[in-house]
């Protein structure tokens, strides 16, 4: 086994790395933790050689979360933990099969296809980009993102197995609703960037943080300004220091990735305390940008300009109510699901959507 590759560092959960360290004889068995949370099929679709089938653990310690505050304790890509009395192993098939659309290929609306499609449904999967994924693509952009890229990889995999017929490069619109006429329809067509009010940001050249990583991380300047210290804001800057860019994170808050949780926050502090490219400037106000740099009011009340080559705006998401109105209602049996409803992470994302396919 190479101890330079990451998997071989960090955590097992591929039956082919399994089998390598046996075979190398530095160890007699395998056991795991996580991975076994996220599939507890695991053992058996490896048995079968259906290794492409295994659900992934992406790690975000979500299934740990117990030992911490008790917020929000399941498992991001498996609904049944911590809820086996209610979600079956193997959905039953719907008495009726119906015709359902979903309208968005990222996380909530895969999960919800997929739930769908395993229910005997007739399901058809609109994206308007040429690739499923969603935000997942952007989000699964670094080195440190190889769990989530193999995770977007298993649920593409599903889909294809599946009878689902995807729709790629089609903007959905109530005409292309009338005409498939289904029974029911699933919005999931995502949220939308928060733009903060700081004067100067429209004209300052920033650039969305979800923009950059789909233009790729290497097109960043050498000084790097982060507005919003959330989890996207503070991985952002681990990778950009990577690439051997110097960062500021300017966060509002006291509290960085203030969205994670406990047992997460404290491994990305730990990466942030020990990299020197970065700088973290938390209950920190922007009260101006330009091309060049942006104004501060730090915690002590003094400002200062922190100059910049590029201005990343970090601040989240907000539900898109607009593209929802716009869907909605074409036929009586209409749902939203995702950051289109509440923008929120993947683990909710895709819990909240498979008890909606459940239930159809």
């Amino acid at each position: 086994m190479d101890n330079k590759r990451p998997e071989a560092m960090v955590r097992i959960n591929t039956p082919e790395l399994a089998e390598e360290i046996i075979a190398s004889g530095k160890a007699d068995y395998v056991l795991m933790g996580r991975q076994w949370i996220a599939d507890e099929e695991w053992a058996n679709k490896a048995r079968a050689g259906r290794a492409d089938d295994i659900r992934t653990c992406i790690r975000c310690n979500n299934c740990y979360h117990i030992a911490t505050e008790h917020f929000n304790t399941c498992c991001t890509v498996n609904p049944r933990v911590y809820r086996e009395n209610r979600v079956p192993l193997t959905l039953p098939r719907a008495q009726t099969a119906r015709s359902v659309v979903v309208v968005g290929g990222g996380p909530a609306g895969l999960k919800a296809a997929l739930t769908a499609a395993q229910r005997g449904h007739q399901v058809t999967l609109v994206e308007q980009s040429g690739a499923l994924g969603g935000l997942m693509i952007p989000a699964s952009v670094g080195a440190f993102k190889e769990d989530l890229r193999r995770y977007l990889s298993y649920l593409r995999r599903q889909v294809e197995k599946s009878q689902i017929h995807v729709m790629l490069h089609t903007r959905a619109d109530r005409a292309l609703l009338e005409h498939l006429h289904p029974d029911a329809v699933i919005l999931a067509v995502g949220g939308r960037a928060v733009m903060p009010p700081v004067p100067g940001l429209g004209t300052s050249g920033a650039v969305q943080a979800v923009a950059l990583l789909n233009a790729g991380l290497e097109t960043a300047g050498t000084r790097v300004t982060i507005l919003g210290g959330g989890s996207i804001g503070c991985e952002l800057a681990l990778e950009l220091a990577a690439l051997d860019r110097m960062v500021t994170v300017v966060e509002l808050r006291d509290k960085l990735a203030a969205n994670g949780n406990e047992l997460y926050r404290q491994d990305l502090m730990l990466h942030l305390e020990q990299e020197t490219r970065i700088t973290i400037l938390t209950q920190t106000v922007c009260t101006g940008v330009t091309a060049q740099g942006c104004t501060v009011r730090e915690k002590d009340g003094g400002t200062r300009v922190i100059p910049h080559d590029t201005f990343v705006i970090a601040a989240g998401l907000r539900a898109d109510a607009d593209a929802v109105e716009a869907l909605y209602g074409v036929v009586p049996e209409t749902y939203y699901v995702g950051d289109c409803k509440r923008a929120a992470s993947i683990t909710e994302a895709t819990t909240e959507a498979y008890f909606l396919g459940a239930s159809l």
